[in-house]
């Protein structure tokens, strides 16, 4: 039992293999949650440095080899005044023989009580001499802090090679659909799948779709309080505790300040230690609240409720990512080499992310539970191959969830 960089990342499977004398040959993979996957395989080929460790690296630099330290500099320079992010080209800079040099800095201060912020800039520049049109290379600024980046956009590459090498494997989640999407971004060519249908008694549990709502961007502003109405008018009767996710903080709080029923939620503060979080579990199953929180937040995935406390989960709005020079990229390279490039990159990861929220309280045959959809684009084409077929499209909320008995 190992976490994923044990085997996905090169840098860590050989000597993890070798040190238990194992060879991938001989072993069969099983993943579990492995709609994460191609995200952990993505984060595993990335690489940033900001530029303040950059600058610090030219330092060490400077002290060695006039020649890279003129590339460090000029890569600073290019950087340094950028407001918004935007695409470099960190490959044409560098080349092997500044790898060879880097190293030979790093060794000789391999006595220092400090790592060097060379070993960084090494990595960057190992990745970037490496990178193909797989790669985004951009530069980012959050608040005043900024990153040049590296990011992969195609886990295939290399979760395929890995899992080619063993025996045989088994992926593994209740968020796999559509399975041969998933077997494209991780690169399996042949597979078997099998679908485990729903083995919850149907009468346990309710699933319905709002369509009288939306978090659609140009629409958000008209129904914010049309979504605060229908959330009130549902929580006030509720006999039990329930979850609310939304898509963002912003979006949660401006939902938030236009209900009358503010005395019955609680809120997800934003970075909240694991202790913080407990103790909010505990207000909520002590007395009959909601959790207001936010979908790729600290409550979405991983954190399962009492069923007998918690019998509603509510998703307000469909989870895709904000725009971003990055989703962008990504779009664009799932177009290229699939065809059907927004699907790739916004509806299948913001349907996981709904689906994976929407099982936070049914956990076992006997739950009891309703699962509120609060979107019409839920019933559209698009997303609804995603969902389980027993979803009820309703434009009276309140009505449906009187009749349900849990």
């Amino acid at each position: 039992i190992a976490n994923y960089f044990h085997v996905f990342n090169p840098f860590v499977s050989y000597p993890f293999f070798t040190k238990l004398n194992l060879r991938p040959e001989d072993t069969i993979l099983i993943v579990d949650e492995a709609h994460n996957l191609p995200n952990m395989v993505m984060d595993i080929n990335s690489v940033s440095i900001s530029l303040n460790k950059l600058e610090k690296a030219y330092k060490e630099i400077l002290m060695y080899d006039e020649e890279l330290s003129k590339k460090v500099q000029d890569l600073i320079s290019s950087t340094k005044t950028i407001e918004k992010p935007k695409i470099i080209d960190i490959k044409s800079l560098f080349d092997n023989e500044d790898m060879i040099k880097i190293d030979d800095i790093i060794k000789d201060q391999e006595n220092s009580t400090r790592i060097p912020s060379s070993l960084s800039l090494k990595r960057l520049i190992s990745v970037a001499i490496n990178a193909d049109e797989s790669y985004l290379q951009y530069v980012s600024k959050d608040q005043d802090k900024i990153k040049i980046n590296i990011v992969s956009l195609d886990p295939s590459i290399i979760s395929g090679q890995i899992i080619n090498q063993f025996f045989s494997s088994i992926f593994i989640s209740g968020t796999l659909k559509p399975m041969d999407m998933f077997a494209n971004l991780i690169g399996i060519n042949e597979s078997r799948k099998l679908e485990i249908g729903n083995y919850f008694p149907a009468n346990n549990r309710l699933i319905l779709n709002d369509i009288t709502t939306t978090s659609k961007f140009s629409s958000r502003e008209e129904y914010t309080t049309k979504i605060a109405e229908n959330l009130d008018s549902i929580l006030k009767k509720f006999k039990y505790s329930s979850i609310v996710f939304f898509s963002s903080y912003e979006f949660r709080d401006n939902v938030l300040s236009k209900m009358k029923e503010k005395d019955r939620v609680l809120v997800e503060e934003q970075h909240m230690s694991r202790s913080e979080q407990i103790n909010l579990i505990s207000k909520l199953y002590n007395d009959k609240k909601s959790l207001f929180c936010v979908i790729g937040g600290g409550f979405g995935e991983s954190v399962d409720f009492k069923n007998e406390y918690v019998k509603m989960v509510i998703i307000v709005g469909v989870p895709f990512e904000p725009p971003s020079i990055k989703l962008k990229a990504l779009q664009n390279y799932y177009q290229n080499k699939f065809g059907n490039g927004f699907e790739y990159a916004q509806v299948l990861p913001a349907m996981i992310k709904t689906l994976q929220a929407a099982g936070r309280i049914i956990r076992s045959e006997n739950d009891k539970a309703i699962i509120v959809l609060m979107d019409y684009r839920f019933s559209s084409d698009l997303l609804s191959k995603y969902l389980p077929d027993d979803v009820i499209e309703t434009d009276d909320l309140e009505k449906e969830i009187e009749k349900f008995e849990l």
